[in-house]
């Protein structure tokens, strides 16, 4: 309908009405409104474990609820807090096959800061990081969390998350031109930094 702004800082190009954008954080509500109509139809507890649905993922996931993943409490480590100090996380990996592979990642990154990485990397050093509090206890913002959060979805809801954000949430609203692509080029016109 209309469009304010500009879609480009530097050229001063003018937004579009059809201009797609990253949501970012913003699809934190599309993973939960997943999670909350599984457990609607009891495919899942919110007081089921990581270690339930994600054998092995993390060392505390026995502790470590999705409801506490939802709100942010629970304990685990940020990745921006990980990114921020990359070579004292790396550090603590103790499996020598996995450092290599993330100090790799790392290096492929710094090349080529478009480069996609999949959530599960940076799950995997943070498997390796102490709690920042004890499950439950304190809030602490953790997309590494939310990023558990849509690997459990997934497997409970028997599909791709992006499967499962299409078929219970773009679709049923009729949001013909939403798509998840939280990475990579983005398709059709859109906003540039």
């Amino acid at each position: 309908v209309g469009s304010a702004g500009v879609a480009n800082v530097k050229t001063g190009e003018a937004m579009q009405p059809d201009a797609r954008l990253r949501i970012q954080s913003n699809s934190k509500t599309w993973v939960m409104a997943v999670i909350l109509q599984l457990a609607t139809e009891g495919r899942l507890t919110l007081d089921d474990t990581v270690e339930r649905w994600l054998p092995g993922l993390l060392p505390h996931g026995g502790e470590i609820t999705i409801r506490q993943l939802m709100t942010d409490t629970s304990g685990l480590t940020d990745d921006n807090v990980m990114v921020a100090a990359f070579p004292r996380h790396l550090a603590r990996v103790e499996d020598p096959r996995l450092r290599a592979q993330l100090a790799a990642l790392a290096a492929r990154v710094r090349a080529n800061p478009a480069a996609t990485v999949a959530p599960i990397w940076l799950i995997r050093l943070a498997a390796w990081q102490p709690l920042v509090s004890s499950p439950g206890s304190e809030y602490h913002h953790s997309n590494i969390g939310w990023n558990i959060v849509g690997l459990i979805a997934a497997k409970a809801g028997g599909k791709p998350l992006p499967v499962l954000y299409r078929e219970r949430i773009f679709h049923p609203l009729e949001l013909e031109r939403t798509s998840d692509q939280p990475q990579g080029v983005i398709a059709g016109p859109h906003a540039a930094r």
